[in-house]
This record gives C-alpha cells, sequence and structure tokens, in this order.
C-alpha cells in the first residue's frame, strides 16, 4: 500500500545519499579538477574502492568533462571500469563526449572535440552555459544591442592559429586548448580567457571576457556549485 512504498522509498533515498557521501570522500581524494575543463585521476585509489563507489566516481567525472544531461550507460561504464581493473599499461578510450588517455598511474579526463556543443550568442551583461560547463559572459562596455553580441564556441584550429605566438609559455596540452571556450565576432577571436589571450585591437578590447568551468548537470555536495569550491 500508499505507506509501505512511501517507507520503502525514504530507505532507498536514505541508501542513495550514503553511497553520494562515499563517493564525493572518495573523489575529493582521486579526482583533481582542472579549470580548463579537464579531470586527472588518480589511478591506484580508485581501483582500490569498492567498485560500486568507483564506478560512481567515473560517472560523475564523465559527466561534468562531457557535459552530458544524464549519467552515461552502465553497461559501457562497466566496459571502462573492466579495462581499468586490467592494469593495462597505455591506451585510450572514448565515453560521453569525454576522451580517456592513461598517463603512467593517472587518468586524463577530457572534453572529445567532436563532440562539442554547438556556439551560443551572448550580449554585453549577459551569461549563459556553453557545451553545459562552462558559465561564460562579458561586460564593460557597449550598449547591449545585437551590434556589440559575439559568439562563444570553441577556439579550435582557427583560433590557435589566430593566437600564434602569444599562448602562454607552457599552455594546456593542444588537445585541452581546441575545446577551450573562445569569444568570436564572425570568423575573428576576440579572446580566450583560459589562454589569458585578448586581441587589443578589437573594439571590444576593454570588455571583461568570463568563462568558469561549472558543469551544469554535475550533482555538486551542499555548499559546491563548480570544481573550484571543492
Amino acid at each position: 500500500g500508499p505507506a509501505r512504498l512511501a517507507q520503502t522509498a525514504g530507505r532507498m533515498r536514505r541508501v542513495r545519499n550514503a553511497l553520494e557521501d562515499v563517493t564525493w570522500r572518495l573523489m575529493r581524494e582521486v579526482v583533481q579538477w582542472e579549470p580548463c575543463g579537464f579531470a586527472c585521476l588518480s589511478l591506484p585509489p580508485l581501483m582500490a574502492a569498492p567498485e560500486e563507489i568507483g564506478l560512481r566516481a567515473l560517472s560523475q567525472v564523465l559527466l561534468g568533462v562531457g557535459g552530458g544531461e544524464y549519467p552515461q550507460r552502465l553497461a559501457a561504464l562497466e566496459r571502462l571500469y573492466g579495462w581499468l581493473k586490467q592494469n593495462p599499461a597505455s591506451g585510450g578510450r572514448t565515453l560521453s563526449g569525454c576522451r580517456i588517455l592513461l598517463r603512467q598511474h593517472r587518468l586524463l579526463v577530457v572534453r572529445e572535440l567532436a563532440a562539442l556543443g554547438p556556439g551560443i550568442e551572448l550580449k554585453p551583461g549577459e551569461t549563459n552555459f556553453w557545451d553545459e560547463r562552462f558559465r561564460v559572459g562579458f561586460d564593460g562596455g557597449g550598449d547591449g544591442d545585437a551590434e556589440g553580441a559575439c559568439t562563444v564556441r570553441e577556439v579550435g584550429i582557427a583560433g590557435l592559429m589566430q593566437m600564434k605566438d602569444r599562448l602562454p609559455k607552457k599552455p594546456p596540452p593542444r588537445i585541452i586548448c581546441q575545446t577551450l571556450p573562445g569569444f568570436w565576432r564572425g570568423a575573428h577571436l576576440l579572446a580566450a580567457p583560459h589562454l589569458g589571450y585578448r586581441d587589443a585591437s578589437s573594439q571590444m578590447a576593454k570588455m571583461a571576457f568570463v568563462a568558469r568551468f561549472s558543469p551544469k548537470n554535475v550533482k555538486w555536495p551542499d555548499g559546491v556549485t563548480s570544481p573550484e569550491d571543492l
């Protein structure tokens, strides 16, 4: 009856909350979130954890880096976990819009370039999510009309070509640089905040361009809204 169903639902909710708590404790130990939108995982403690907790941790990382709306299918996640359990020396996989690469005893999870979301249009003073992962916005000039608008999309190869020798001395790997958010006016790159790039010749050069890695669909612990809060 309804009373018994409500009691069962309450018990399941209690178990789910406990599992989520243990999962985030593990993630604080093994996951290093990077502002550029990728994650590094320490494999030994991840694989030493109970399998259910390890699977949940992997799922949250893939959801955050991949920008997915829903967690990946359990069967696909179990195949990835099984591969890691074999202790491979090298190799990689793709899953949920992510590239998963082995680097000695660490797992590098980066966004898959081909899976990036479409560009979005922004006007001065507006904020929005791009690729369901970065909260983006710009302000500091203009009157907010369409003429002051720009498009936020990936830096890509075209953006890196425009930056040329103006990249940081130690930039992130190229596969990561290409997937970062860039602020564009047509085919012209105005800014790429994560790479410290701004086109000084642009009429919008004095504007403040902001892009913060804050995956939209990750269920963060209480009081946490982005990886920077962990």
